[in-house]
């Protein structure tokens, strides 16, 4: 092995046989004497060889910064072949030198990272890929447990009263003689966490105080099962009714207060009414199937969207005052799809709804007021489309 090169301060040609192999600094040549050596064009392809270089010849002082610049090597100078396999090795980089063993479990707690400490603009694009997360490091219920750590909500592991204001999550199937979860208490939140509540055909599932009414209540996600009733929030005030399956009660699904909303809910095989409520309800987007008497009834000053009430033993859906019914799909009524419920001035509208395969389409009970039935698909029903008296109607682009 030589370096050459045309003019190399007055040396024509020095030949280093394994110099190299002991560094610059053996073979006599240091500081600017050294920086005139590898100048340019001096180190040819292939001329630094894959013994040439011992471990640790050039460490990290001998090399000053610049001391070989962009042109003193040329391409391909030091070869594929001319760095050893683990040159820099493990005891330099380590694999998963920061691994799952460098960071404890819950080193970085709840309380650790304040609002906002990684933001989306403080993680890059793909930071946290696929592969950087081993299968099952995040399962179900850490992530659960994440969202709502211990301490925001009061876990409910048996059926009993909820005393104070808060927020309750159900954490197992509870079974229940008479009633499961009763609520006396204001502004109760209760999250039944996708489990089951089973009773034995008596009592409720969810209960209520009724003197003074409980106002504020929300009930959502899971399934309530063979109670007399479903949710029995009668005289409860401004609940909130949503996500649930209630099946099989003896007498009624879902029973609502003054000014709630009960959406997004199934109720099948009740053996009475599916859902039943109170004035100044909202009730949307609900599916009843297979009530033995009414599917939906609703009292004075309420909304009732985009239902679909099928195969209700009696009535489809009751009204009462001031209703608007709208966008419903009620069908398969043994008797009448929509029936009115008040004798006194109605002022409802009825409008969008599909009637269809009910004994009667819809039923005028009494001599109503102002009542608007438009651009309804009413059809296919046994007996009649309508039936009764209407006084001061509108009827239109009903077909």
């Amino acid at each position: 092995m030589f370096i050459g090169h045309k003019n190399l301060k007055g040396l024509e040609t020095l030949t280093l046989t394994g110099a190299l192999a002991m560094g610059l600094a053996a073979a006599g040549w240091s500081g600017q004497a050294a920086a005139q050596v590898v100048a340019d064009d001096v180190v040819c392809s292939g001329c630094v060889g894959t013994n040439d270089l011992a471990n640790g010849a050039i460490g990290n002082q001998k090399l000053q910064d610049l001391s070989i610049g962009d042109r003193k090597l040329k391409n391909g100078a030091i070869g594929q072949n001319k760095i050893k396999d683990d040159s820099i090795g493990d005891r330099k980089i380590k694999d998963g030198a920061i691994g799952q063993r460098k960071i404890k479990d819950d080193a970085i707690g709840r309380k650790k990272l304040k609002d906002n400490a990684v933001s989306t603009a403080k993680i890059a694009d793909q930071a946290v890929t696929g592969d950087k997360i081993a299968p099952g490091s995040v399962t179900a219920d850490k992530l659960a447990f994440a969202l709502s750590p211990t301490g925001s909500r009061t876990p409910v592991g048996a059926c009993g009263t909820l005393a104070q204001p808060g927020s309750y999550v159900v954490t197992q199937n509870l079974t229940a003689t008479g009633d499961c979860l009763f609520v006396s208490a204001d502004y109760v939140t209760i999250d039944l966490n996708g489990f089951v509540l089973s009773g034995n055909q008596s009592g409720s599932g969810v209960a209520i105080q009724e003197d003074p009414p409980v106002q504020g209540l929300v009930v959502r996600n899971g399934t309530i099962e063979n109670f007399a009733q479903g949710v029995a929030l009668a005289e409860a005030v401004e609940c909130i009714i949503d996500g649930l399956r209630v099946f099989s009660t003896v007498l009624t699904g879902i029973l609502s207060g003054e000014g709630c909303r009960v959406t997004n809910n199934m109720v099948a095989d009740s053996s009475g009414s599916g859902i039943f409520s109170g004035p100044a309800n909202l009730v949307s987007r609900n599916v009843v199937e297979g009530a033995a008497t009414t599917g939906i009834r609703v009292g004075r000053g309420s909304i009732v969207s985009e239902n679909v009430v099928v195969g209700s033993g009696g009535t489809g859906v009751i009204m009462g005052p001031g209703t608007l019914l709208t966008s419903n799909t009620i069908n398969g009524s043994a008797g009448r799809g929509i029936d009115s419920n008040d004798p006194s001035s109605f002022d409802a509208a009825v409008t969008n709804n599909v009637v269809t395969e009910n004994d009667v389409g819809i039923n005028y009970k009494y001599p109503v007021d102002a009542l608007l039935v438009a651009n309804n698909l009413i059809r296919a029903n046994t007996s009649s489309d309508q039936q009764g008296t209407c006084g001061n109607c509108t009827v239109v682009h009903n077909r």
